[in-house]
């Protein structure tokens, strides 16, 4: 029996290349500085974004409330109030929310037992205030049994942080509401006047 010979095979020691993964210092530096940039212009932009978000959006929170009002005072032969209020109670802070109710004795304060409360609307605003400016000195919106406001006719002006979010809910001698209009489109809304709406 013939015992076959393999070479030898020589074991060679090599060290193992180490490969660096991750950033250098100079590296991370340069992607911080560039995201803290970018974030710096970015916060403006989404923050305008926002705000005019949220002032385009007051006319349709507000003028269902009012519409919804006015049609339950008609269908159900009630005066019916819409005050500042939180969902219990009237606060005089539109910030709050509006508060619809039957009000049996047009004060705008549910202090009657028999006033009772419709609906409630938050209207969680985070850039700008609301204020009523409407006839007759009252702090709240009261539509008659016929429907038609008790001389309630006036404006709910949203106030933003520039002119440019100036935006206002008219409410007619008839009960109805509409936006505050642009009409020569520079990009600041106008009274019933035809002037800039001012807060």
């Amino acid at each position: 029996m013939t015992l076959q010979k393999y070479p030898v095979v020589a074991k060679t020691t090599s060290t193992p290349t180490h490969y660096q993964s991750g950033l250098s210092l100079v590296e991370l530096i340069v992607v911080m500085s560039i995201l803290s940039i970018l974030a710096v212009c970015a916060v403006p932009l989404i923050q305008n974004w926002w705000q005019n978000l949220e002032a385009n959006n007051v006319f349709h929170k507000i003028s269902p409330v009012l519409k919804e009002a006015r049609s339950h005072a008609t269908l159900h032969h009630s005066a019916v109030s819409v005050c500042a209020g939180s969902s219990t109670n009237c606060t005089g802070r539109w910030r709050d929310g509006m508060l619809t109710f039957i009000d049996i004795n047009h004060n705008g304060i549910l202090n009657s037992p028999n006033d009772s409360i419709l609906s409630y609307t938050p209207l969680e605003l985070v850039y700008g205030e609301l204020t009523w400016r409407g006839a007759g000195g009252r702090a709240h919106i009261i539509y008659q049994e016929s429907g038609l406001p008790l001389g309630s006719n006036g404006s709910l002006i949203y106030c933003g942080q520039a002119p440019k979010y100036n935006r206002a809910v008219v409410l007619s001698m008839m009960g109805h509401t509409r936006k505050s209009p642009d009409r020569n489109l520079d990009g600041i809304y106008e009274d019933t006047n035809g002037q800039p709406l001012v807060c």
